[in-house]
């Protein structure tokens, strides 16, 4: 696959820049008006979607990361690019995420392949004749391995994608607690006990636990993801919702993206995970967690700021050849 890499300004040559601007300078608008459907899962709760309607072949699903939404810029960003290409996007709310608040009540987390699977299934009852791809960033695109995988969830899609996907949960949740990472986990921890209390609050779910005046994402995983959603502990959560080491049962044409300079998700487990002819796996030198600014590649509207957005570019090449 000829995907050119990422070459970084020189003032956003490191993980943390790469991350730290890749989410605060300015994205391309998506402002395409898209249908709702409400898309039901196994267990009675729900999850919300939008529909933008193509006339090609190819149905496009995006999945968001952990305290992102269909608002999120990358969503967005992929948003635009599906549809100039003339193939119908679904842009998913995870459980309780953005509009879909009020219709969860277990929470999402990285191994939720069966949710992945029942949107998969919901969209493919629609449209029986499209050729489903499913496109998971960083928390989404660990939920999407999960159902590749085979470890939860049964509707595959045609084609697969997963962008700085958190493969070893342990190990990630460990580098969250090492120096400036803790910037990012304190940002995880402060939305997700925000949507604790809005949950508390709302009467759908008791929760009294303690978590201290500065927890750790492993405490909010230990005390609310883990037992919220059927683990033991956070401990199992993880290891029951890794995926590194089950890349050998892929058997969907899948891409993998990743960059080494991730700061809170390790490279090494995708080099150490046996993969298959089904998986490619693109890993770049930098990028940090979804952020993959680089030099100008053309001139557009964003040239004057000194970079340009690498992954909208490599999704563009990816659907080009496999929607």
């Amino acid at each position: 696959m000829n995907i050119p890499p990422c070459e970084p300004p020189a003032w956003a040559d490191s993980g943390h820049l790469q991350t730290l601007l890749g989410y605060l300078l300015p994205s391309p608008t998506f402002s395409e008006t898209g249908a709702t459907h409400l898309v039901p899962l196994s267990d009675g709760d729900h999850l919300h979607t939008t529909l933008f309607s193509g006339d090609s072949r190819s149905l496009v699903l995006l999945f968001h990361g952990l305290n992102g939404s269909i608002e999120s810029n990358y969503m967005g960003r992929t948003a635009r690019i599906i549809r100039s290409l003339g193939h119908s996007a679904v842009l998913i709310n995870h459980r309780d995420c953005g509009a879909g608040f009020g219709l969860a009540n277990s929470p999402y987390h990285s191994g939720r392949g069966d949710d992945v699977s029942d949107v998969i299934a919901h969209y493919r009852n629609r449209f029986p004749k499209k050729r489903i791809l499913a496109i998971g960033f960083s928390l989404g695109a660990n939920a999407l391995l999960n159902l590749l995988c085979g470890l939860r969830g049964t509707a595959l899609p045609d084609f697969a994608v997963a962008v700085n996907a958190p493969i070893d949960l342990n190990a990630c949740s460990e580098q969250l607690t090492k120096g400036f990472n803790r910037i990012y986990d304190l940002h995880f921890v402060w939305n997700t006990r925000k949507e604790i209390n809005a949950k508390t609050k709302s009467g759908r779910i008791t929760f009294d636990k303690k978590l201290g005046a500065f927890p750790y994402l492993r405490n909010i995983d230990e005390l609310y993801t883990a037992p919220y959603s059927g683990f033991v502990s956070a401990s199992d959560y993880y290891q029951k919702c890794s995926t590194f080491d089950h890349f050998k049962n892929i058997k969907t044409p899948t891409v993998i993206i990743t960059a080494k300079d991730d700061p809170f998700i390790p490279w090494q487990p995708y080099l150490n995970a046996q993969h298959n002819k089904h998986i490619y796996l693109h890993m770049e030198e930098r990028g940090g967690h979804i952020g993959y600014l680089s030099r100008p590649l053309r001139k557009d509207r964003l040239s004057a700021f000194g970079y340009h957005r690498w992954l909208d570019d490599a999704l563009q090449i990816i659907l080009k050849e496999h929607a």
